[in-house]
């Protein structure tokens, strides 16, 4: 996820996550509204995603992994190499969360980087097994912020919303990160918890978020509201951010696709397909499925006619 605008705020990725109206996380023989991967709108990050998600993080799914790193750290013994990860590039790792990682002993903190950096590398193709690798960089680096955070991020994309919604608790709590909002309130609607996403999002922390991180907690709100089958409710929160969101924004794809789902769940079909197109326009990074969806709803309008 992104930058909000809490001073906690961390470069980031999403998964980003990454959420349409299905339920984050539900399995399906066919993706999830909104996009590639988890992330559908409205509600993600990602996000989400597409959960988008600080780059330990292990990625919250959308963005390059950094492409340099801080200088070498002290040499790494033979039994490091014992974890099966072979010569992992630990450079995948931002720069800021190889300075997280400073509270840790040098050795510790060898092991930890080699740990989060095989959970970066795996998220996308094999989430089950980067969560296993995160559990590994928890299991001996759980003081720090970032790892307890790259734990629940890899929980998340494999679908653990329960043990997600636990470690980014704690690495809120460690860390005072309220970035994490927009996950933890699609890790309640994934547990089937949809009131308690939009009480999440109604505190004062929730209210101070910026930028993309608002854009994703907006769009976790209003799947929420789709849970609820308050529909209205889900237009009326998106309307108004969607206006006063520019086509070049990061976040603008997701948002618009994310008022149209609203708006087709609350039988307006035909604005629901300009917002479609929109979000088609603006998502230059092939985030969203908008031109599916164009699609199909051009084909129902041939059926009725």
């Amino acid at each position: 996820m992104s930058s909000s605008g809490s001073s906690n705020s961390r470069s980031s990725s999403s998964s980003r996550p990454p959420r349409g109206g299905s339920k984050p996380g539900a399995s399906s023989s066919r993706p999830q509204r909104g996009g590639k991967g988890r992330s559908s709108t409205p509600g993600r990050p990602s996000g989400t995603g597409k959960p988008q998600s600080r780059d330990s993080r292990p990625d919250r799914g959308t963005r390059p992994p950094a492409a340099s790193r801080a200088p070498a750290k002290d040499p790494v013994s033979p039994e490091d190499f014992r974890d099966g990860l072979g010569d992992i590039d630990v450079r995948v790792l931002p720069r800021d969360v190889v300075a997280d990682l400073e509270i840790l002993s040098a050795g510790t903190r060898a092991r930890v980087e080699r740990w989060l950096a095989a959970t970066r590398l795996s998220l996308e193709e094999d989430p089950e097994q980067a969560y296993e690798y995160a559990k590994e960089a928890g299991r001996i680096g759980g003081r720090s912020s970032v790892v307890r955070e790259a734990v629940g991020i890899a929980a998340y994309h494999a679908g653990h919303f329960g043990e997600a919604r636990k470690e980014l608790q704690a690495a809120r709590r460690i860390g005072g990160r309220d970035d994490l909002i927009p996950l933890l309130a699609d890790c309640e609607r994934a547990m089937g918890n949809p009131r308690k996403a939009v009480e999440l999002a109604n505190t004062p922390q929730a209210k101070s978020l910026r930028g993309e991180t608002q854009a994703e907690l907006l769009l976790v709100t209003a799947g929420a509201r789709l849970d609820l089958d308050q529909t209205n409710a889900a237009v009326g929160l998106l309307r108004g951010p969607c206006s006063n969101t520019p086509a070049n924004a990061p976040w603008a794809a997701r948002i618009y696709y994310g008022y149209a789902e609203a708006l087709l769940a609350n039988g307006d079909a035909d604005d629901a397909r300009d917002w479609f197109l929109k979000a088609a326009s603006a998502d230059s990074q092939g985030t969203t499925d908008a031109s599916d969806r164009i699609a199909e709803l051009d084909a129902d309008e041939d059926l009725n006619h």
